[in-house]
């Protein structure tokens, strides 16, 4: 199974392939990169009464 990347310019079809262990590598770093630098926390300036 390949995750596909698909562009269509004005005349051709151009297809990226990748495959999935490189797509897991990549998801795995990016849910690392949030929950060390707390990406999931939002601050809200505009909503404060909601946001206790």
């Amino acid at each position: 199974m390949n995750v596909h990347f698909m562009a269509v310019p004005a005349d051709r079809m151009v297809t990226v392939d990748i495959p999935v262990a490189v797509y897991e590598i990549l998801h795995v770093t990016v849910v690392l990169l949030i929950a060390r630098h707390d990406i999931t926390e939002i601050h809200c300036f505009c909503f404060n009464e909601q946001c206790e």
